[in-house]
């Protein structure tokens, strides 16, 4: 069975499914932000929630628990 591929969300789209302002999930995701072996910024909020900055946009990931 192929692996499926996570589907990258805008900032804005994760904070409304999360109903939480822009600018809170933004420094959440800052706080947490690390490099990656692959030189990416990326943070890992713990819950089942990543973010992955590309440029100056974050793009976010939920875990198949949020998508249930």
């Amino acid at each position: 069975m192929p692996e499926k591929t996570p589907r990258w969300l805008s900032l804005a789209s994760a904070a409304d499914a999360l109903d939480e302002s822009t600018k809170a999930l933004r420094r959440k995701l800052e706080r947490a932000a690390k490099r990656s072996d692959d030189g990416a910024i990326e943070a890992n909020l713990g819950v089942g929630i990543r973010g992955r900055k590309l440029g100056r946009l974050w793009k976010v990931c939920f875990s198949d628990g949020w998508l249930r």
